[in-house]
């Protein structure tokens, strides 16, 4: 059979011209809305516990430790406990049961029909944005020989990621972490890099060796910059309890020379109406005003984040950009931008 189509290029001028609308994060700063992740631990480390609260904050529409929540449909696959585990479960963490809140305690592997029965609940669910697969063990079916152990990890996480891309949703996989521990957290997730290769990010959440009901999350993904939030496990409420974070969502922009002079700018001037070229002038950016505005597009919701509006419009002069310090008057314009 052949299988032969020819390459679909593009320019690279066509492409910054190309305007990527993002999704809502599920939990805003944590985890974004589309994507596969990764939330690996010990047996017994309150992982379980986590997933659950979060799917089940998400499809009530709750605050994870304060962060805002994205409310979409959930699908939770316990493929290790069945009914009685996950009913007890729910009856200690949940203050309500959103309807939206779908769950399985049977599925098939990935090497057998796991893509075609997710496939399906979409169908009959679409409102479903985001699916919990506890654990990866459960659909990864019988191993292979080991000289291929990359490659098997790897195409059966990449055809998670790709089932979330096709499907505009986040899968968050449950899985175990090594016994013989790294001094970075992420290189502790079992398997071989093909595990984490595909994924767009992971959690670990290691607990203290010595107050065992405290532990750190360590968040990895590719929206965000690495950080580690510490939490505590409530024992009557079976929930982890936020404690701090060392993070902050300016870390994005911060990080970025050309996106920090424009905040810079802003909070000064208050808003900027014009070309991206002449905003690259203005702040002595050597680059393209295309790289600029893209960048700017790309980041719009951390934009929001530190009081920043960003929308780009078309006029009779062609393509402007309008950035206002959020509690300013709006500016007049063109359409948006579709």
């Amino acid at each position: 059979m052949n299988d032969y189509e020819p390459l679909e290029t593009n320019t690279l001028q066509s492409l910054m011209e190309k305007e990527f609308m993002d999704k809502p994060h599920l939990v805003d700063t944590i985890l974004p809305g589309v994507g596969l992740y990764l939330l690996a631990g010990d047996p017994k480390s309150g992982k379980s516990w986590l997933a659950l609260d979060l799917a089940l904050s998400i499809a009530s529409g709750k605050a994870m430790w304060e962060h805002e929540v994205f409310m979409t449909d959930v699908l939770y696959l316990d493929l290790e406990g069945g009914e009685k585990r996950l009913q007890d479960r729910v009856l200690r963490i949940a203050t309500r049961f959103p309807p939206g809140f779908y769950y399985a305690t049977n599925a098939l592997t990935v090497r057998g029909e796991l893509i075609r029965q997710l496939d399906d609940e979409l169908k009959k669910h679409p409102g479903i944005g985001f699916v919990v697969i506890d654990t990866l063990a459960a659909i990864k079916g019988e191993s292979i020989a080991a000289a291929n152990i990359y490659q098997d990890d790897y195409n059966i996480m990449r055809a998670l990621h790709e089932f979330s891309l096709k499907h505009n949703i986040t899968i968050l996989v449950i899985h175990h972490t090594n016994k013989n521990k790294s001094p970075y957290p992420m290189n502790n997730i079992s398997g071989s890099n093909g595990v984490t290769g595909a994924a767009d990010g992971s959690f670990v959440l290691e607990k203290d060796k010595f107050e065992y009901e405290m532990a750190k999350l360590y968040c990895s993904c590719r929206d965000y910059e690495d950080h580690v939030i510490t939490l505590k496990f409530n024992k009557e409420t079976c929930k982890w309890e936020f404690l701090k974070d060392n993070s902050s969502f300016q870390d994005s922009i911060e990080s970025d020379p050309d996106l920090r002079k424009v905040v810079e700018y802003i909070k000064e001037a208050k808003e900027f109406r014009g070309g991206a070229a002449d905003l690259s002038q203005i702040l002595g950016i050597e680059k393209p005003g295309q790289i600029l505005s893209t960048k700017l597009s790309r980041k719009r919701l951390d934009l929001e984040r530190v009081g920043i509006m960003f929308t780009r419009n078309r006029t009779h002069t062609g393509r402007e950009i309008n950035l206002i310090l959020l509690g300013q008057p709006t500016p007049e314009g063109g359409e948006e931008d579709a």
